[in-house]
């Protein structure tokens, strides 16, 4: 079994609150807690507003969109440039390629 040591590897990005549980009293006769779920309304709305965005930009023509590559590079060793295994130079002009090939940039 693997396990994700980054979140962004695994598709999660920039996760967002949008509620939890929360106490709400004793349950007379157990006296264990009782929990119900409660939202959390600045998550929701943020949440619904980075939806809308999405699907904006899925109906924004290509040429309007405009992307980011970011590397950063934590070893701070100029021979050793790789992530997760890649050659990240070659795969960002690779990427860069196929942009160019399908006109998007």
């Amino acid at each position: 079994m693997r396990f994700l040591a980054i979140y962004e590897a695994g598709g999660r990005i920039e996760p967002i609150l949008i509620g939890g549980t929360q106490i709400s009293g004793k349950d007379p006769l157990t006296d264990l807690s009782l929990k119900g779920y409660s939202p959390y309304e600045p998550g929701l709305k943020q949440f619904i507003e980075r939806a809308i965005k999405w699907i904006e930009l899925k109906y924004t023509p290509n040429n309007e969109k405009k992307i980011a590559l970011i590397y950063c590079d934590n070893m701070h060793d100029e021979n050793m440039v790789t992530g997760y295994g890649l050659n990240v130079p070659v795969t960002i002009a690779n990427i860069l390629k196929a942009l160019l090939m399908k006109d998007t940039i």
